[in-house]
């Protein structure tokens, strides 16, 4: 059952995910192929005529994001929100580097036993990677296609 009380399947939401910002961008007229694989580091590749931009995309249908880990200088990193919206579109929140290393300073800086990996900006702490990210916390870039299109100039 791909669908159930319980919601969709974690690996099925994830794909769901990837293929909702890629149709996203498409009808932006930005063109964005998912990447497939078990062992992949990106979850979706923009190309333009003059540049090329990775895209991590991380789904939830419950309260928060859990164990987000952080993303690279030149990469977009989206949020996709199927809580209470398992047949309908999901909300989306555009984050670029600079937008999540402002997040994590705000999340996590005033906790002593965390280690900031400054090139990704991916909190270790000292049994697991990663933070919890509310929707709250992500408000001022719903939406924000914008920020994508600026980026690789269309």
């Amino acid at each position: 059952m791909i669908y159930s009380n319980k919601g969709i399947n974690p690996y099925l939401l994830s794909l769901a995910a990837e293929f909702a910002v890629a149709s996203e961008l498409c009808r932006r007229n930005i063109y964005a192929q998912p990447t497939f694989g078990n062992r992949k580091k990106v979850d979706l590749l923009i190309e333009t005529d003059n540049k090329m931009l990775r895209v991590q995309v991380k789904a939830k249908q419950r309260r928060e994001w859990r164990n987000v880990k952080g993303i690279g200088k030149e990469d977009i990193m989206i949020f996709v929100d199927y809580e209470n919206k398992a047949t309908e579109r999901p909300d989306f929140y555009i984050l670029t580097f600079d937008d999540w290393k402002k997040l994590v300073k705000k999340k996590v800086g005033w906790d002593k036993g965390v280690e900031l990996d400054k090139d990704t900006y991916t909190a270790h702490w000292s049994d697991w990677d990663g933070i919890e990210i509310a929707k709250f916390q992500l408000k001022d870039h719903f939406e924000k296609w914008d920020k994508i299109k600026s980026i690789v100039g269309t």
